[in-house]
């Protein structure tokens, strides 16, 4: 049985999985507006850029649903890390586009929204990997954990 910290995990990791499509879809125009000003992927025509956007979506949202996975069900002390880490120098460029601060694309309101409350998420998930009853599952390869010896 997972512990409660790691079903926690999973219901805020899986949500900002969602919220991420959703932001995704709300700022497609102006993700789509920032690759077709780069006049190297204008060249290549609009296909391109719609190219480039579903499949950074494809590809985002794949290795997303990977690290889920070995970290949920597979007990991946590693790829726990390895999300935690892309969370953390992801931050930067995550918090600098909420600001607009990037001068490469501004994004619409909802969008913005949308994009600090994943983030908002994405941390409380991590949270959620470092609580007691998270690192002893960890540490016993996935063996079931009293999650209320912790409390």
């Amino acid at each position: 049985m997972r512990p409660k910290s790691i079903v926690l995990f999973d219901y805020l990791y899986l949500t900002a999985l969602l919220l991420g499509i959703v932001g995704g879809v709300l700022n497609w125009q102006a993700t789509s507006a920032m690759l077709a000003n780069n006049p190297a992927i204008e060249a290549m025509g609009t296909g391109i850029v719609y190219g480039i956007l579903v499949g950074s979506i494809v590809f985002g949202l794949g290795i997303n649903l990977l690290l889920w996975y070995f970290i949920s069900r597979r007990v991946s002390n590693g790829a726990r890390w390895i999300w935690v880490l892309l969370l953390v120098f992801g931050m930067p460029g995550t918090i600098r586009t909420f600001l607009g601060s990037t001068g490469v694309v501004v994004l619409p309101v909802a969008g913005r929204a949308i994009l600090i409350i994943n983030l908002l998420l994405q941390i409380a998930a991590a949270v959620m990997l470092f609580r007691a009853d998270a690192r002893a599952w960890f540490a016993s390869g996935g063996e079931a954990v009293d999650s209320d010896a912790f409390n």
